[in-house]
């Protein structure tokens, strides 16, 4: 029996069409299935690789595009200089005021350390670690600071003490996990509205007392 050309036409249009879908599918897959196994490390990163099944690998992922597992999961460390800002810290000095402050530094992580800071953290971000762990750990050593100065200290030549008896402090504390901090600096003293009135009072007493030294020497100086 012999076959319609337009029966014909059709025929070859379903192939050409089931064909075109058959190689469209397989671009799709030749172009994503690569994707599934190239993970990025974000450069002044290492990236840690873990997976469900076979736990955390030893062998860090440097900047640039790495092969990984199908399966593995990525989390960055970063490995050159970051600045953290914490703002309006609670602090206590010495003579008992209640007093806020700025804390800024920057920091880097030791490479060879950061398998062993996701055994310690798991796969969160460093964002999160810096406003957790970090962040206290610096209130803890700001506290212990900043507890040995008075607040008029802190307004005048002790700060730069305090600020490097801080950054001693907390410098030791997080070393050991591998966080490799420097250039802390101190903001200054924001006390409550009853503190700085005292300050206010005692700053002016001072001033007051100075103006009457002056007087006093400038008339001796006169009388003599």
């Amino acid at each position: 029996m012999e076959i319609h050309p337009n029966e014909k036409k059709k025929s070859f249009f379903n192939r050409n069409l089931i064909g075109g879908i058959i190689a469209g599918i397989a671009l799709i897959l030749i172009a994503t299935i690569p994707t599934l196994f190239i993970e990025k490390i974000t450069p002044g990163y290492v990236g840690v690789v873990y997976s469900p099944n076979g736990g955390i690998q030893k062998n860090t992922l440097s900047q640039g595009w790495n092969f990984v597992g199908l399966f593995d999961k990525v989390t960055e460390y970063p490995v050159r200089l970051r600045t953290v800002e914490y703002k309006d810290v609670a602090l206590a000095t010495s003579d008992g005021k209640r007093i806020e402050m700025d804390l800024s530094y920057t920091y880097k992580i030791d490479p060879s350390k950061v398998v062993s800071m996701f055994n310690e953290f798991g796969p969160v971000s460093i964002e999160e670690i810096e406003d957790t762990y970090l962040k206290k750990r610096l209130q803890d050593a700001a506290r212990i600071a900043v507890s040995k100065y008075t607040v008029l200290q802190l307004y005048g030549e002790k700060s730069s003490n305090a600020s490097a008896d801080i950054e001693t402090i907390y410098k030791e504390d997080v070393k050991v996990l591998g966080f490799f901090v420097e250039n802390l600096t101190l903001g200054t003293p924001k006390p409550d509205a009853k503190t700085q009135d005292a300050i206010d009072a005692r700053v002016q007493a001072a001033q007051e007392n100075d103006r009457k030294k002056i007087e006093l020497e400038t008339a001796k100086i006169e009388a003599e």
